[in-house]
């Protein structure tokens, strides 16, 4: 039996991460949740492959519980992929976990 490697773990990150985000982007989906995830900045690369590299405002914080949160726009190069504009990318140190979502406005 293949033994799975660390290299083999990230592809697959990368790929379920990916394939996870567009479904926000392009609507079919309101979230994704990554209860394994890559890091921020992973997926902040990512989302500017993506053309959603127009960040609003800085990187959020609660401090002692790790909560953060960075708010997107979606660049006119975008267009027509789906009818949100406006993302947010959340997580929590302590607790685990990252979602990349739909902003309310």
């Amino acid at each position: 039996m293949p033994q799975t490697t660390l290299s083999d773990v990230e592809i697959f990150l990368d790929e379920e991460t990916r394939a996870g985000l567009m479904k926000v982007i392009d609507g079919r989906q309101e979230s994704f949740e990554m209860k394994i995830a890559l890091p921020p900045e992973k997926i902040n690369t990512i989302l500017k492959e993506f053309g959603i590299d127009k960040v609003r405002g800085t990187l959020e914080s609660n401090g002692w519980e790790w909560d953060f949160w960075q708010d997107y726009e979606m660049n006119d190069s975008c267009v027509g992929l789906g009818s949100a504009k406006l993302f947010v990318l959340s997580g929590s140190g302590w607790y685990g976990g990252i979602q990349f979502a739909v902003k309310d406005v």
